[in-house]
């Protein structure tokens, strides 16, 4: 919980006995903090097991370590392991900067946050002061559970995992503090040393020195693209704890496709009360990848909640796309670049990436302007642009070749001429010569437009048939259903049901067996049919009844070319997923480098599921690539 004390406070659990049986019959986890003051203080010890705390979501930290840490221990035999990470930094340097922060100190009010790091064998608690932040700030892996549980050899990560807290607490302070300083700052001034009495029962539980250090140290992730996956993983990275993001984007215009989105509204996601299984069939490619990182890393439920604790006011409209209130898609914008802000993303704009190298474990981002950017770990977000798969390629990856994907059909028919505006709020649409296998769910509104049909449906069958349209050279012909829940038999019967009772009326007129087909379709098709304006029901032949039925449930329209639907543009193609762990987005072939966003061989659908991949990519990418950085072991 949150306290205000008017100096600093350790904690400490109710004692029973003398503090040597404590440390006798507990695992006791000391951290000595050297302050910005220049002296240490030793903080207590702690009895008693603890409920495994629960993960909660980080905000943008900013404050400065001062006291730590404890957990219990169970069982027979028991030993001290002493592992330090101490940042180089010379006393005499930082000498002046520790005077002035320590008159700021007792200036400033400051705030206890405990903040849970890991559990299991060892349970790693936090404890900092914060200095003139209004929100407490607590990082997490969201919903990854089994890094928090275990043993063996997942307890050594989790302690590496608690010095690398540990150390990202010290350096969000250093940088919130470098902001208000200036750019030219000297580095940290605050150095953390740890000594960590961990349970002998498994050999590989206690930490290596060396990885504590790794883990401690200052890492480095740089993001390749400023769209929506290349902000929510910068977001992430620093969230997680990496110590500097750099975010690049080539143009001067990040986030212009999410600008541009839904018409300027943004559909941010879909309705997450859809349960995970049926959501992921709405993706034409990366539906079986995408299940387990939808159900175990980063679900619509989670972007939900993402946004909202961003100030995101969301509602969902009646076929389950998501929007904010206020209809605007520069409020989805705003919260991305705030949260970056907040966090501490470093970004650079109009400078386009040229290269990617990488050598002993580290990057080199080379760009445009001649410069180089050292990193730890790189993140690729750059969406459909050709660049990135340029990068990708040279790093040894396999890219699927891009194609277009959600476009409208452009459509010349004589029933569907001057009908520009009409709309059937059911229909299925398909190729004529299908391939074989399943048939897409495409099912769904068509509009019909001055150029053809455009409309949900229209744009599935665009993303599920993308490389057999392309491979057609956009040209074939399709088959409409207007009458999706009826079957041929029983529109037949239904035509013959009308014609009895309605013998008098005009056949091509107003009098029609099923009312969600428009009177102006209606009357082409009768035409269509051979229907002339003046036949009465009464007199249609049976061929001419077999005809209309036909016309309302297999309509075949011949399509010459395609066009770009306004409000969605998502390429098919990219990166091959079988050379991407979709555990932590992390390459399979080059140990630090992940991908996000458009930039995989995913897609999906109109209706946020393209927004759904971005988050859940860009989160689990970021969450990886400052682990990496860190000097730990990725997610898996």
């Amino acid at each position: 919980g949150l306290q205000q004390p008017q100096q600093p406070v350790a904690l400490r659990a109710p004692r029973a006995g003398p503090h040597v049986d404590a440390v006798e019959r507990h695992r006791v986890l000391d951290v000595d903090v050297r302050d910005v003051a220049g002296d240490k203080r030793h903080v207590g010890d702690a009895r008693g097991r603890a409920a495994p705390p629960r993960p909660r979501d980080q905000r943008g930290l900013s404050f400065q370590p001062d006291v730590h840490a404890l957990g219990p221990a169970d069982g027979p035999r028991e030993r001290r392991e002493v592992a330090r990470a101490r940042p180089d930094v010379e006393e005499a340097e930082t000498r002046p900067e520790v005077e002035r922060l320590e008159r700021r100190a007792v200036d400033r009010r400051a705030r206890l946050v405990e903040v849970p790091v890991a559990h299991g064998h060892v349970d790693v608690r936090v404890v900092a002061r914060r200095l003139g932040e209004e929100r407490a700030a607590v990082d997490r892996p969201h919903r990854l559970d089994d890094v928090w549980r275990g043993d063996g050899a997942v307890a050594n990560q989790q302690l590496g995992h608690g010095f690398q807290r540990l150390g990202a607490a010290r350096r969000e302070h250093d940088v919130a503090d470098q902001r208000e300083r200036g750019p030219h700052a000297d580095g940290p001034v605050a150095q953390i040393s740890a000594v960590v009495v961990a349970r002998a029962d498994h050999e590989d539980v206690p930490p290596d020195l060396d990885d504590a250090r790794a883990a401690a140290r200052a890492g480095r992730v740089v993001v390749v693209g400023g769209g929506a996956s290349g902000y929510f993983a910068a977001v992430s990275a620093r969230r997680h704890g990496a110590a500097d993001v750099l975010l690049i984007e080539a143009t001067r215009k990040p986030l212009k496709k999410v600008l541009a989105s839904g018409g300027g509204r943004c559909n941010v996601l879909h309705d997450p009360s859809l349960p995970v299984a049926d959501f992921v069939e709405r993706y034409p490619r990366g539906r079986r990848e995408l299940r387990g990182p939808y159900s175990k890393l980063f679900g619509p439920e989670d972007a939900k909640r993402w946004f909202e604790a961003e100030g995101v006011a969301l509602k969902t409209e009646a076929d389950g796309r998501v929007f904010p209130t206020t209809d605007s898609s520069e409020t989805i914008a705003a919260a991305l670049r705030d949260a970056a802000r907040t966090a501490g993303v470093r970004t650079k704009e109009g400078v386009a990436v040229t290269g990617v190298s990488v050598e002993n474990g580290r990057f080199a981002v080379a760009t445009k302007d001649s410069s180089s950017e050292a990193a730890d770990a790189v993140i690729i977000a750059t969406g459909s642009a050709p660049a990135g798969y340029g990068l990708a390629t040279a790093l040894g990856h396999t890219v699927e070749a891009p194609c277009p994907s959600l476009f409208s059909f452009r459509v010349q028919s004589p029933v569907l001429e001057g009908l520009a505006g009409l709309s059937l709020e059911d229909a299925v649409l398909e190729l004529r010569d299908r391939p074989k296998g399943p048939r897409p769910p495409t099912r769904g509104p068509l509009l019909v437009t001055h150029r053809g049909l455009s409309g949900p449906a229209a744009l599935r069958l665009s993303a599920f048939r993308a490389r057999d349209l392309r491979e057609r050279a956009y040209k074939g012909a399709l088959v409409l259903d207007a009458l999706p829940d009826a079957s041929p038999a029983a529109v037949r019967a239904a035509l013959d049901g009308h014609k009895k009772a309605n013998g008098k009326a005009l056949a091509a007129g107003s009098s029609r067996p099923y009312e969600q087909i428009p009177k102006r379709l209606w009357a082409r098709l009768a035409a269509r049919a051979g229907v002339r304006e003046d036949d009465r029901w009464a007199g249609l032949s049976s061929p001419t009844l077999d005809k209309l039925a036909a016309g309302l449930k297999r309509l075949e329209l011949d399509f010459d070319g395609k066009d770009t639907n306004k409000d969605e543009f998502t390429t098919a193609g990219g990166v091959a997923l079988n050379e991407v762990d979709m555990k932590s987005f992390m390459s399979k072939r080059v140990p630090g480098l992940h991908f996000a966003g458009e930039l995989l061989d995913v897609d999906g659908v109109t209706g946020g599921f393209n927004f759904m991949h971005c988050w859940c990519s860009g989160f689990a990418a970021g969450a990886s690539a400052a682990r990496v950085a860190e000097g730990c072991e990725p997610f898996s």
